[in-house]
C-alpha cells in the first residue's frame, strides 16, 4: 500500500499557514531556512506520520524543488524509499536520483507543446512589476513566480487559455503562480513509482489543483479543510481542522486505512 502525500499546507506548516495555536500543541520544526526555522509539525503529527511510514509505503510528492525538499530534515528521522520533487519532475529512489524517468520526461517534452523557453517569453510579455515579484527558473522543467498582489484577471484569463492551447498549464498556490508542462504532474511520477514496486496509491493527501490528478487517482483523497481545490470526489475525506492540526486527522485516517487494507 502505498500513501503518497503534498507536503506544505497538507503535512507541513509555516508560521503563516498552521492557523491559531492553542498552549497545549507541541510543535518541532522540520525544516530550517538561512538559519531561522520556517517550517514545522506537531509532535503528534511526527509520531503519526512515523507509525504511518512503518506500515505502508510513505511517499513525499512536492513542488518543492530538490534542494528545498533536501532542506526537510524531519527526513533524516522518517526514511522514506522514494520521494518526487519538482511537481513530478524527479523521483529519487534510496536518495538517488532515478535518470530513466528524468529521460522519459525530457523525450516527452520535445514533442508535447512549447518549449520553456517560449513560454518564459510570453509571459515576461505580460508581467508587471506590480503583481509579479520574484521569478524562478527551477531548471527542471518547472517555473514559477511569487505574487507580491492579486493577478489582473484578464491578463491571466488569457495567459491560462494560451498555454492550455500549447502543452502547459497554470496554477496558483498561495502566493505562487506555477507554470508547468501538461504533461508534468505528480500523478505521473506515482505511475511510474506504483509500475516500478508493483504496488498502489490506496491513500493520496493534498491541498491545491497541483494535487488533483493524484487524489483522483488513489482509492481514498485526503484534503485539510483549508484546501483550494474545488472538487467532489466520492472517495474524499476533509479534515474538521484547518491549519497544521488537519496534518494529525490526515495521517489518523490513513491509519484507518492501513488497518482495513490488512483485514
Amino acid at each position: 500500500m502505498i500513501f503518497a502525500s503534498d507536503l506544505d499546507r497538507t503535512l507541513l506548516y509555516s508560521r503563516r499557514s498552521m492557523g491559531p495555536i492553542s498552549p497545549d500543541i507541541l510543535l518541532q520544526c522540520v525544516d530550517r531556512k538561512n538559519g531561522q526555522d520556517v517550517v514545522f509539525m506537531t509532535s503528534k503529527a511526527i509520531d503519526l506520520l512515523e507509525t504511518v511510514n512503518q506500515h505502508c509505503t510513505f511517499i513525499p510528492v512536492t513542488t518543492r524543488t530538490e534542494q528545498e525538499f533536501k532542506r526537510i530534515f524531519l527526513f533524516d528521522r522518517i526514511e522514506t524509499k522514494f520521494a518526487i520533487t519538482n511537481n513530478g519532475g524527479k523521483i529519487f529512489a534510496d536518495g538517488h536520483l532515478v535518470t530513466e524517468w528524468s529521460q522519459i520526461l525530457t523525450d516527452r517534452l520535445q514533442h508535447d507543446g512549447l518549449a520553456k523557453e517560449e513560454v518564459q517569453h510570453h509571459f515576461a510579455s505580460i508581467m508587471h512589476p506590480d503583481w509579479v515579484g520574484r521569478s524562478f527558473d527551477t531548471g527542471e522543467f518547472l517555473m514559477y513566480h511569487i505574487l507580491p498582489s492579486h493577478l489582473p484577471e484578464v491578463e491571466v484569463a488569457l495567459f491560462s487559455d494560451f498555454l492550455q492551447k500549447n502543452g502547459w498549464v497554470m496554477s496558483v498556490q498561495d502566493r505562487k503562480l506555477y507554470l508547468v508542462p501538461a504533461c508534468l504532474s505528480k500523478q505521473t511520477a506515482l505511475s511510474y513509482v506504483e509500475q516500478l514496486i508493483d504496488d498502489e496509491v490506496i491513500c493520496a493527501a493534498g491541498d491545491s489543483n497541483l494535487d488533483l490528478p493524484m487524489l483522483e487517482h488513489a482509492r481514498q483523497a485526503l484534503l485539510p479543510a483549508h484546501a483550494t481545490i474545488k472538487v467532489d470526489l466520492p472517495q474524499m475525506f476533509v479534515t474538521q481542522s484547518k491549519g497544521i492540526r488537519a496534518a494529525e486527522e490526515i495521517l489518523t485516517q490513513v491509519l484507518t486505512m492501513v488497518s482495513a487494507t490488512v483485514v
